[in-house]
C-alpha cells in the first residue's frame, strides 16, 4: 500500500474542506478497496502469463480501452 499512499498524498492533498468538497477525502476507503482490486487484477494476469511483454500488452489494452470510454 505504499504506492497507494504516495498517489493519494499527490492527489489528495489538501483537507475536504478546502480541497474538491468534502466527499472526496471521505471516500478513502474506496480508493483503497480499487486499490486492492487492480493489484489483485494484476496478480492473477502475472499468474495467467509468462512473459513480462504479455503481461504490459494486456495493461496497455485495459488503459487504452478506459482512455475510449472517456473520450
Amino acid at each position: 500500500m505504499r504506492a497507494f499512499k504516495k498517489w493519494d498524498a499527490v492527489e489528495y492533498p489538501l483537507p475536504p474542506t478546502t480541497e474538491r468538497g468534502p466527499v472526496n477525502r471521505d471516500m478513502l476507503s474506496q480508493r483503497k478497496h480499487a486499490w486492492r482490486a487492480a493489484l489483485s487484477w494484476l496478480e492473477k494476469i502475472i499468474d495467467s502469463c509468462m512473459t513480462v511483454d504479455v503481461i504490459q500488452d494486456v495493461i496497455e489494452k485495459e488503459l487504452r480501452e478506459e482512455k475510449e470510454e472517456l473520450n
